[in-house]
């Protein structure tokens, strides 16, 4: 038997992470299908993907226009919403492919049953909403730590660097000493 901890997180990070595999569906029915397509809607991926579009589009957007000067002609910020709307629709589309066929060679109907089962309760639909709100948390302290510690790192490996160069020369960056 599943565990419930199981049936709460499995399809969270099995979404998280679906963009990382290339899997190949299994074939199945098209009730199977529906349930799939059914867990995808349900298990929140649906909405991050469009919390992440927004996102993307307010990053995207707001360098672009500062690249025009943020004085781009009307029609121009019209052009680049439509490119925008055309690529992140494409992508996903994707990715919501990839989610489901990991879903589909992830779970048995057994389990598809009771996951489906459980997100379509109060419980499941209050743990998958407070799941959301904790990940775009996680997501923005990932940001940040991603941005102060790459100026640290990179100055760290300057420092190696520098001092392996002062030690044995400058051949290794021309690939003349191993």
């Amino acid at each position: 038997m599943i565990s419930k901890r199981a049936v709460i997180l499995i399809p969270l990070f099995a979404g998280l992470f679906s963009f990382a595999f290339g899997v190949s569906a299994q074939a199945g029915s098209a009730e199977r299908q529906a349930k799939l397509q059914e867990l995808y809607e349900l298990s929140g991926m649906a909405a991050q993907g469009d919390e992440v579009g927004d996102l993307l589009y307010k990053t995207v957007m707001s360098d672009a226009l500062k690249s025009a000067g943020y004085n781009a002609p009307d029609d121009l910020s019209a052009q680049l919403d439509l490119v925008f709307a055309d690529i992140v629709n494409q992508q996903g589309k994707s990715l919501k492919i990839t989610a489901i066929k990991l879903y589909d060679n992830s779970y048995t109907d057994k389990e598809l049953d009771y996951i489906l089962d459980f997100y379509r309760t109060p419980l499941g639909q209050s743990v998958n909403a407070k799941a959301l709100v904790i990940q775009k948390s996680l997501a923005n302290e990932m940001r940040k730590w991603v941005v102060t510690t790459l100026p640290i790192l990179a100055a760290k490996m300057d420092q190696v660097t520098e001092k392996y160069t002062r030690e044995h020369g400058d051949g290794w960056r021309k690939g003349t000493q191993k």
